[in-house]
């Protein structure tokens, strides 16, 4: 394992990333790594966009099936495969966006309701302007 300290999600298989714990952009002291919160937030945000990361791919490939496979049978197979993985893998995101929101202190179902607020806002500013 590392030298740095861990809140116990480094000693879990699945988020044994050990890459992740050498990733220090240039810029940024790495002091604030030996900060148990802060490499923790680190770890988070770097799993977080991983997840984000097999979302999209996973998307890229529901709407390759669609465009590149020919048989119809195949396609439609091959779509609702990726589709549901895409859905496993939108859960895992779910999962470290509510595992950061423990780490800052904020409660997942009030961002949750921000978050519904501002697109309802946003649709009807665009909807006034007829977009």
């Amino acid at each position: 394992m590392s030298d740095f300290p861990s809140d116990g999600l480094l000693d879990k298989p699945y988020f044994s990333f050990t890459p992740l714990l050498d990733m220090r952009p240039e810029g940024i002291d790495g002091r604030f790594l030996h900060d148990e919160r802060t490499l923790g937030l680190f770890i988070n945000l770097n799993i977080l966009s991983y997840e984000l990361g097999y979302v999209q791919k996973r998307i890229q490939y529901m709407v390759s099936a669609n465009v590149n496979i020919e048989d119809p049978i195949k396609r439609q197979d091959v779509y609702k495969a990726h589709r549901n993985d895409a859905k496993l893998e939108f859960s895992d995101l779910i999962i470290q966006v509510k595992s950061f929101c423990e780490r800052m202190g904020w409660d997942f179902r009030e961002l949750e309701k921000l978050g519904l607020e501002r697109y309802r806002e946003r649709m009807e500013e665009l909807a006034q302007r007829k977009i």
